[in-house]
């Protein structure tokens, strides 16, 4: 009986929690992959409409092959010195790294975890290095040169900073490389607050309207309350959302300028529209929330940010059948 009176035929589907979003010649590319079919594969690579996407397809075509990389092999054997496959092959060694450590805090990572990190890690940054001598222009293996320095970054600032600048100068606002530089100078890994925050407004304030990389300082008010309020598990709800009301016309100008130039259709815009999102959602502004959720529909891709805080599909369907609900 209570079945009936509650159900909902305008249930929302469960969320898509594929890291290709809506891309969807990426997703193309990926079942081209399944085939074996290298070729369609690397021109899906090479057509791809900026360095945000070219870096998005590696990526997720990198993690594909993790579990399947029959046209990875045959890629290598067809053409070996391929400058486009040796910046794949980076990310493929980068992201075995990852699973060899796993998602959890250090604190919870075994020795041995460590151990197999590092020394995947290392592998991916002489493959990285490699990618960039056959590739001088393309940014996309100074994006993972960048990401491999994170297991002994400490003895790697002067390094990291100079990796960084390289990058800039072939993309200036690309996004997932001043990602990584937003992680690597935050408190959590090697750098500070204040740090993080300098490098993140810096760039946001030359960016063009549009960049994603306007985002930035929002990506570092997260960044602030996971380390200051949610850190190992911490139920900091409460302050979170104070804090966020407090910096609200910061987290405002940002989306402002990151939407002034019209719809974003970056290669990450849907991952960026949830960094709105949950920002909005923590600061208990749900109200706002409302139109944002038709425009990103069910796309939660690898959940972030919504995983620094909880089950990450679990609180994307939370607040978003909270905004939506009619009552």
């Amino acid at each position: 009986m209570s079945g009936l009176v509650f159900h909902r035929p305008d249930r929302p589907a469960p969320p898509d929690r594929d890291e290709a979003y809506d891309d969807l010649g990426l997703r193309a590319a990926r079942e081209s992959a399944a085939l074996g079919d290298w070729e369609t594969v690397a021109a899906a690579i090479d057509s791809a409409d900026s360095w945000e996407r070219r870096a998005l397809r590696v990526w997720v075509l990198a993690g594909y092959a993790a579990t399947d990389d029959l046209w990875l092999k045959r890629w290598r054997t067809a053409r070996p010195d391929d400058p486009l496959l040796w910046t794949v092959r980076a990310c493929v060694e980068a992201d075995r790294a990852s699973r060899a450590r796993g998602g959890a805090s250090a604190a919870r990572t075994s020795r041995s975890q460590f151990e197999a990190f590092h020394r995947l890690m290392r592998d991916a940054r002489l493959t990285s290095q490699l990618a960039i001598e056959k590739s001088p222009r393309d940014p996309t293996p100074w994006v993972q040169y960048l990401w491999s320095m994170f297991p002994d970054g400490r003895g790697r600032r002067e390094e990291f900073a100079t990796a960084f600048a390289a990058l800039r100068e072939r993309d200036p606002f690309h996004y997932t490389g001043h990602e990584a530089a937003l992680q690597f100078y935050a408190a959590k890994w090697y750098g500070s607050h204040a740090e993080m925050f300098a490098m993140a407004r810096t760039v946001a304030a030359e960016a063009p309207p549009g960049s994603a990389v306007n985002m930035l300082p929002v990506q570092a008010h997260i960044e602030y309350i996971l380390r200051e309020y949610h850190w190992d598990g911490a139920d900091g709800h409460a302050a979170s959302q104070a804090y966020l009301r407090g910096v609200s016309d910061e987290l405002d100008a940002c989306v402002a300028k990151w939407r002034s130039a019209g719809p974003p259709s970056h290669a990450l815009a849907m991952k960026t529209r949830s960094v709105q999102l949950a920002t909005l959602a923590l600061a208990g502004r749900t109200r706002e929330t409302r139109p944002l959720w038709a425009e990103v529909g069910g796309y939660l891709g690898g959940g972030y940010p919504w995983y620094y805080f909880g089950n990450s599909a679990g609180l994307f369907t939370h607040y978003r059948r909270l905004a939506t609900w009619r009552g």
